[in-house]
């Protein structure tokens, strides 16, 4: 299923983001699938989860079930993200093929 960040993201060309699976939820057998925000990247997170338990899972509005991590490049990209997924709107968004 879709989710989405209730968060807006604004990345440097110098930053990179890693989203990962957070241990608690991963227990339960709910994963994130890791997406890259590249650098220069802007907009509201869509978040891919899958259930590999045998239970179903309910998530409240607001939870935490995903971490990002940051990692600052020695350099900035000359190339920062200016993709289809530039200044992604609120809510879940589909994939875009083009």
């Amino acid at each position: 299923m879709l989710v989405a960040a209730k968060e807006y993201f604004n990345l440097p060309n110098s930053v990179v983001g890693v989203v990962h699976d957070k241990s608690t939820w991963g227990r339960r057998g709910l994963a994130v699938q890791n997406t890259v925000l590249e650098p220069g990247w802007r907009g509201y997170l869509t978040i891919e989860l899958t259930n590999h338990g045998t239970d179903t899972i309910t998530l409240e509005d607001g939870v935490g079930l995903a971490q990002i991590v940051f990692h600052h490049m020695d350099w900035a990209s000359e190339r920062p993200y200016d993709g289809k997924y530039q200044d992604q709107k609120p809510g879940p968004q589909e994939a875009r093929f083009e």
